[in-house]
């Protein structure tokens, strides 16, 4: 499901959370041995490494590397530059050695500033030279497959810099460009994947960065995290559920579902294996605000009864994330 079906009933949610009440925690009892292997002794409400840096370009005002566990993304803004300018300009930073991802755009007015996002992924993300081969190969014979498949990798493809151009939409205060008939680049590079969320969060953690080093006029610090609902089958379930399919309130069967932040890679291939359901969420929000930049929750979103605590707990990490923003953006400032 995505933001367009669920952004106002989350802001209502939102609204009205209040700082009680718990959280599942991750316990032996509740998930296999090979996720927590996968998770390596991380608590359920910790993310995993997090780093970032600044001013990693000096062919761009405003540059930024996020990385978190294994994801690594980097973003540089250019301008606001003149149309014309601006994709020269996108196209230099880009290089040559990348694939593009997806692109997304507002076209500009003449009162209006022009948003422009572009999205590489690097050989190593994705797997190096043979797997981009096989991945260009497997687009040539698309058109023998069946449509819906072609549709889902479209929109796969196009998640990231959609993503971020919500996210330009609403930080950047466009009223402060009016009449300056210019475009503002966003060139986003996938340098390492360690999870599909994971990379959304790095790459919006990594613009807010990119933007205030640029000195864009922003409506505030941005912030971004990952949570989950898991959900599993009843044989590797919760030993009070005592075979009851609506034990814990899930109407789906199984235990009581855990709540939890930032599922890597390992730990999303642990949890299929377990035969376990996933519902993800990535949230972006404004720092001390209940503004929501980027929303996006997949799965059997929304009915299920742990959705407040999976909105409470990923609100609250992304919060934090933008305090850590807001702190780097300090140091870094001259």
């Amino acid at each position: 499901m995505e933001s367009a079906d669920v952004v106002e009933p989350f802001r209502a949610v939102l609204s009205h959370l209040t700082q009680g009440g718990s959280l599942v925690p991750l316990s032996s009892a509740s998930m296999p041995g090979s996720w927590e292997e996968a998770r390596d002794g991380r608590a359920w409400n910790a993310l995993r490494p997090v780093m970032f840096a600044t001013d990693i370009s000096a062919s761009v005002r405003g540059s930024a590397v996020s990385c978190l566990g294994g994801t690594k993304v980097s973003v540089s803004v250019l301008g606001p530059l003149p149309q014309l300018a601006s994709n020269i300009a996108l196209s230099s930073a880009m290089g040559g050695s990348s694939m593009t991802g997806g692109s997304g755009a507002a076209a500009p007015s003449r009162q209006d500033l022009g948003l422009e996002v572009t999205v590489s992924l690097a050989l190593e993300a994705a797997g190096g030279r043979e797997h981009v081969a096989g991945l260009l190969d497997r687009a040539r014979r698309v058109v023998n497959e069946s449509v819906d498949e072609s549709i889902r990798a479209d929109q796969r493809s196009q998640r990231l810099p959609q993503a971020l151009l919500e996210c330009l939409r609403s930080l950047v205060d466009q009223s402060a460009y009016a009449g300056s008939a210019s475009v503002l680049a966003v060139a986003a590079v996938v340098l390492a994947q360690d999870g599909e969320d994971s990379v959304l969060v790095c790459a919006i953690n990594a613009l807010a960065l990119a933007l205030a080093r640029a000195r864009v006029h922003c409506r505030g610090v941005a912030g971004a995290a990952a949570g989950a609902i898991v959900t599993f089958p009843n044989a590797g379930g919760n030993p009070n559920a005592g075979g009851n399919p609506n034990a814990g309130g899930n109407p789906h069967g199984g235990c009581n579902p855990v709540v939890c932040l930032d599922l890597g890679a390992r730990e999303r291939q642990a949890l299929d294996q377990a035969g376990a359901r996933i519902t993800s969420l990535v949230l972006a929000t404004v720092q001390n605000t209940q503004d929501v930049l980027y929303f996006s929750m997949q799965g059997n979103a929304w009915k299920e009864p742990h959705n407040q605590k999976l909105l409470r707990l990923t609100s609250s990490a992304a919060q934090a994330m933008a305090e850590q923003i807001k702190a780097c953006i300090a140091g870094t400032a001259e």
